[in-house]
């Protein structure tokens, strides 16, 4: 198993710092704060053909939206309830990696900061 490469968001306005790095050889999950804001970022090695899977049980309703990263197709999803964080999803199929994107932003943020990810 390969490691991990490490990637980390650049495109974050000034004064958010990294508060939470939780990182495996297989998994990291980071949180930036700046005041009471906050983003997550979360990905990992997608090592099957099964890829990324979102099911939605019906308890949150949320609405999706295909959008794209740089080129590469990615699922939006807005939660109607505003308690919690809308979210980003896309694959990197040169790296084989799956990214996530957790926060309380509308959709042209969320694109924008996911292609400060590097």
């Amino acid at each position: 198993t390969e490691k991990l490469k490490n990637y980390e968001i650049t495109g974050l306005s000034d004064g958010y710092e990294l508060v939470t790095a939780d990182c495996s050889d297989t998994l990291h999950i980071k949180i930036y704060q700046k005041d009471d804001d906050a983003v997550m970022l979360m990905y990992y090695q997608v090592y099957d053909e099964r890829k990324h899977i979102i099911e939605n049980s019906g308890v949150m309703q949320c609405t999706w939206e295909p959008v794209s990263i740089r080129g590469i197709g990615a699922d939006f999803y807005r939660y109607e309830d505003s308690t919690y964080a809308n979210e980003l999803f896309w694959i990197d199929e040169r790296s084989n990696v799956a990214f996530q994107l957790s926060a309380y932003w509308d959709k042209d943020k969320m694109i924008k900061i996911a292609e400060s990810i590097k």
